[in-house]
């Protein structure tokens, strides 16, 4: 079994000096906890990046846990961006009987998953693109021979720019990029795209509070939103009896009780999508029906991917 230490909570808010391999000390100050994340991770990264084979094996639920630590750790950007687009990918990991994954394999794969988002990254033809998350989720039984991996895949596309609420202008098209309501130059964008850009605005969504411009998400939650849970939040109508153009003040609804609601309140019996212990990290808003025809029953609505993680101050990792 591979040797890594278990990850204990330190409840001690003493903090300590990290003094880099030149023997430079650092300024920035980190918890016993944060440094055993640390350490164990530059311990995972130099395990899938040896060129020898290591025949040893960790958990499954480790490996995901640590190929995900990772690859936020090492392969994002903390660069603000405009549009956030997300796609999935998967993969496969034999598994022992003990449910256990062989070192040798998860490198390989991480390999792969690092090669598959950057060739994915090259495809996008705006000129500012960046990788922003990956969330990885074991699908199925691992104890089955192999464990099937679920990637989702976060990307942040054009410079942002700053902007507040939604102006007595911004009437909105439901969605499919159809720009202002009365005004074709604005196609491009919709109602959809402006919640989203907004909800993820540093300057307007709640800071991570870290004190260091190297925070890393780990543990990443995905919660999938519908509409019908928050009939009153969220944009739906019954075409063509509700307008599929929204109003500048139907918007700002949206925009703070998505905010308040949905997106920042913790889950429990009277809604909210946080789960316990988790700081919000980027939404996606997706809008239906694609192509400009609602669906049989004539619905036109906005459904949320909202992302969660648990944030970690920690150095950066060794090569």
């Amino acid at each position: 079994m591979l040797t890594i230490v278990a990850l204990a909570i330190v409840y001690s808010c003493k903090k300590e000096s990290f003094n880099n391999p030149s023997g430079v000390t650092i300024k920035q100050s980190y918890t016993a906890q944060e440094l055993s994340i640390w350490k164990n991770l530059n311990n995972f990264n130099r395990l899938i990046k040896s060129n020898e084979k290591s025949g040893e094996s960790i958990s499954a639920d480790s490996a995901i846990w640590y190929m995900e630590a990772l690859f936020n750790a090492t392969e994002t950007s903390q660069e603000q961006f405009d549009d956030f687009y997300t796609d999935s990918a998967f993969y496969t990991i034999a598994v022992d009987n003990d449910g256990n994954v062989n070192m040798d394999d998860v490198s390989e794969v991480y390999s792969t998953m690092v090669s598959d988002f950057q060739t994915r990254l090259a495809a996008f033809d705006e000129t500012h693109k960046i990788i922003v998350l990956a969330d990885l989720v074991k699908i199925g039984n691992a104890k089955s021979g192999e464990m099937q991996v679920g990637v989702n895949r976060g990307f942040g596309l054009d410079p942002m720019f700053l902007y507040d609420t939604f102006d007595l202008d911004d009437n909105w098209y439901y969605g499919n990029q159809l720009g202002k309501c009365n005004d074709a130059s604005t196609r491009g964008s919709d109602a959809g795209f402006e919640l989203e850009r907004r909800f993820n605005n540093p300057y307007i969504h709640y800071q991570i509070p870290f004190d260091s411009n190297h925070v890393v998400a780990t543990s990443v939650d995905t919660q999938h939103v519908q509409y019908d849970k928050y009939p009153d939040y969220m944009y739906n109508i019954i075409y063509p009896s509700g307008d599929t153009c929204i109003d500048y003040e139907s918007l700002n609804h949206f925009l703070i009780y998505g905010h308040d609601s949905i997106i920042y309140k913790y889950e429990n019996s009277t809604g909210g999508e946080r789960p316990i212990g988790k700081d919000f990290y980027y939404s996606d808003v997706r809008t239906s029906p694609p192509g400009g025809q609602p669906n049989t029953n004539g619905l036109y609505r906005h459904s949320y991917i909202l992302y969660y993680g648990v944030f970690v101050n920690i150095p950066s990792i060794e090569d």
